[in-house]
Formats: structure tokens, C-alpha cells, sequence
């Protein structure tokens, strides 16, 4: 199980580095934290969608705000317009 998590950390990773150095991603994020972090998410969704909503919906419905919510903290800030 180790071996697997730190395989799943260690590719999840290597694609945020990636997308830290296209400029799709915030190029100061971690990607070793941030690697963890969306393995926690992923943890943390099903353990909500299995125990507190009982399944009632799909997974995917369940989990899909909190995956959002996480991106939208990885991306680069829009450049701000100038009014005037």
C-alpha cells in the first residue's frame, strides 16, 4: 500500500511540476504538498460521499465542487485590467 501511495504521489507530482512550468498551474506551488493535498482530497470526497451523503448521489456529483475549489487555487491569477 505504501509503495502504491508514494507511486500515485510521485506521478500526481511530477504532473503539477509540469504544469507549474507551462504556466498552466501557479508556477509556486509545491508539487510534493500539492500532490498530497489532492490524495487527501480524493480521501476526503469519498469519505463524504460514502458516509455522510450515504451514497445517495453519484460520486462524481459529490466530489466534483471540492476537485473545482482545488484547481481554482492552482491556477495563475487572471492579469488584473486597467480601468481608466
Amino acid at each position: 500500500f505504501k509503495g502504491c501511495m508514494l507511486g500515485l504521489k510521485n506521478r500526481v507530482g511530477a504532473i503539477i511540476e509540469k504544469g507549474a512550468q507551462s504556466g498552466d498551474l501557479r508556477s509556486d506551488v509545491d508539487p510534493e504538498k500539492t500532490s498530497v493535498m489532492y490524495l487527501g482530497l480524493i480521501i476526503t470526497t469519498f469519505m463524504l460521499w460514502t458516509v455522510i451523503e450515504e451514497r445517495t448521489r453519484g460520486y462524481k456529483e459529490t466530489a466534483w465542487p471540492y476537485f473545482e475549489e482545488y484547481m481554482r487555487t492552482l491556477r495563475p491569477a487572471a492579469p488584473e485590467v486597467a480601468r481608466g
